[in-house]
């Protein structure tokens, strides 16, 4: 992974990290789903978690700010999309 990587330096031979790795991307996986981006899939999980949540995205250009606004297009994650999160993060 390159340095900037959350994941650079990990040991993928180890069966925890592999199993965390394949949980994030069936996580990816629910969270673009309905074609969302990775980022409007994280803002839509924080709406779908509750009425309350006021997510504050950060961004550095003009396109992330598009995307994140995208994010309004889409809505919170339904239920069914929460619980699958959920019973991945269980396992």
């Amino acid at each position: 992974m390159p340095a900037g990587d959350v994941r650079h330096g990990w040991d993928f031979r180890s069966g925890d990290q592999a199993e965390w790795l394949r949980r994030l991307d069936a996580i990816r996986d629910v969270l673009t789903s309905d074609g969302r981006t990775l980022a409007q899939g994280a803002l839509g999980w924080l709406w779908g978690r509750s009425d309350a949540f006021v997510p504050i995205p950060g961004f550095k250009t003009v396109a992330q700010v598009e995307e994140n606004a995208g994010a309004l297009q889409h809505g919170p994650l339904t239920s069914a999309q929460l619980d699958e999160i959920a019973a991945i993060l269980s396992h």
